[in-house]
């Protein structure tokens, strides 16, 4: 959980695991609102967000077909 005060920004590193499947507020990360991927080094991607309140979840991905 974060949350980001009145006219901020922050930067987000999440501590997933390679090949994670990142939601926000329940929906995958790619299509949340106001949150936009920056960066990955090592496994862990840097997001960027404006105010407001995120949850964010990091799963790994299920290895069944």
């Amino acid at each position: 959980t974060v949350n980001v005060p009145a006219n901020a920004r922050a930067l987000i590193e999440l501590p997933s695991p390679g090949g994670a499947v990142v939601t926000e507020g329940g929906i995958p990360v790619s299509q949340a609102k106001g949150v936009a991927k920056r960066s990955e080094v090592g496994g862990r991607p840097t997001y960027e967000v404006g105010a407001g309140h995120y949850e964010f979840d990091c799963a790994e991905r299920s290895g069944r077909n």
